[in-house]
């Protein structure tokens, strides 16, 4: 019965999702949650809610666990990137996109376009800091000069 009534509780947080009552897809998500911590979906759908709620840090700490119950599948791994770059950690993103590309290349070059990552996703990483700070080779040189 618990894994049924896990399912069952996140079938009503994706209905929910889908109508647009993100609060209460969240509490649906988070209970079928509570019946069954390896119900992937339900980690998904919750990172998802929280994703489109600006709730980054949750996101990611929901989407960490779903990528970990579902290591080869592209969606969790995809989100996960984005939600680091929502939060500026460019570092972090690539990392993910370098775990992607090692089982789904196309969908990662896919997430490096989509981002403005095709080159950036090559830099050092304290010239993709720089990158995404907007500090530029003659900016950092006329940063110096003052």
């Amino acid at each position: 019965l618990g894994a049924q009534d896990a399912v069952s509780w996140f079938n009503l947080g994706y209905a929910l999702q889908q109508a647009g009552r993100a609060d209460e897809a969240a509490s649906a998500f988070r209970t079928a949650l509570s019946r069954d911590l390896r119900l992937d979906r339900a980690w998904y759908g919750l990172a998802l809610v929280l994703i489109q709620q600006r709730q980054f840090h949750g996101a990611i700490e929901a989407l960490e666990k779903n990528t970990a119950l579902q290591p080869m599948s592209p969606h969790g791994w995809y989100r996960l990137a984005q939600a680091w770059l929502a939060l500026g950690e460019v570092d972090k993103a690539v990392k993910v996109i370098d775990r992607l590309r090692s089982f789904e290349p196309g969908v990662a070059a896919q997430l490096e376009r989509e981002n403005g990552l095709v080159q950036v996703s090559r830099l050092t990483p304290q010239l993709r800091r720089e990158f995404v700070s907007g500090k530029t080779g003659s900016s950092r040189k006329r940063d110096a000069a003052h």
